[in-house]
This record gives C-alpha cells, sequence and structure tokens, in this order.
C-alpha cells in the first residue's frame, strides 16, 4: 500500500507516510522501510 503513492508521486500522502516511519508498533515496523522510500521518491517539502 506504500510504495504505490510514491510511485503516483501523491504529495498528499506526505503526512501519512511521516506518520509511518515514526510508527513503532511491531506489526508496522516492516512498513518504515518501504515509507522512507516513498518519501524519498515523492521528494521533500
Amino acid at each position: 500500500m506504500v510504495k504505490p503513492l510514491g510511485w503516483l508521486k501523491y504529495q498528499p500522502a506526505y503526512e501519512f507516510l511521516v506518520g509511518v516511519i515514526y510508527n513503532q508498533e511491531p506489526p508496522f515496523q516492516k512498513y518504515r522501510i518501504a515509507g522512507g522510500n516513498t518519501l524519498g521518491e515523492l521528494g521533500g517539502k
């Protein structure tokens, strides 16, 4: 679910992706790397 947001360059997802990176819950930790990569694809604000 995270990677397509970067492929589509979907800028409104920026805040969601920042939340993904900082989520410390064990079931969601595997998404942290994907979230970081996707933010890199979106570019900085």
